[in-house]
């Protein structure tokens, strides 16, 4: 291997230090919790740190919008019930649970089989409704997908919004979130 003189093709330069840039923080570094919370806050208090009432309650509004749409127009929908802030965190917490405890089908979480089942599933919701949420959760306010004469009760403003923003089903939820995390990090 033959090595390369780059000393002959560049001109030495010295080596210039910057002047240091000023750094001076209006609070405190690291996290900012809320006062009324310990200072090893437990996995539920950091959810609720980023998904707060107001999140949830949206969320539970548009879930439950979608679900009424479903109810009415697919017959698999029909029995379709409202949903509540603490049936989607369960929702959620069976989700980060599924992350880290993995089956090869959804239903072996609730199965009877001592050797799949996981009490934890049973015990909070069934496995019907579990997969009903999962297909009627929403982040953003419900724009169906047909025309809107067809169902006036469920046409909205945010029907144009949803063809040109490619986050828009996520973005209230990502903002809040977000903002929320600039709250409580930084």
């Amino acid at each position: 291997s033959r090595m390369i003189n780059l000393g002959a093709h560049f001109p030495s330069c010295p080596d210039i230090t910057p002047d240091p840039i000023p750094f001076e923080p209006t609070r405190p570094f690291g996290p900012h919790l809320p006062p009324d919370m310990d200072r090893c806050p437990s996995p539920i208090q950091l959810f609720q740190l980023f998904f707060d009432d107001t999140i949830m309650s949206k969320m539970v509004e548009w879930t439950n919008q979608k679900g009424r749409y479903r109810a009415q127009t697919e017959d698999s929908f029909r029995w379709q019930q409202d949903t509540s802030p603490q049936e989607l965190e369960a929702m959620f917490g069976f989700l980060l649970a599924m992350g880290l405890v993995r089956e090869g089908q959804i239903g072996n979480y609730w199965s009877e089989d001592p050797l799949l089942g996981h009490p934890f599933f049973k015990e909070t919701m069934s496995c019907q409704r579990f997969n009903s949420l999962s297909c009627s959760v929403k982040m953003n306010v419900f724009v169906p997908e047909v025309a809107e004469e067809s169902f006036p009760d469920y046409a909205h403003e945010a029907a144009p919004k949803a063809k040109e923003d490619r986050l828009f089903k996520i973005r209230p939820l990502m903002e809040q979130v977000c903002l929320l995390f600039v709250t409580a990090m930084i």
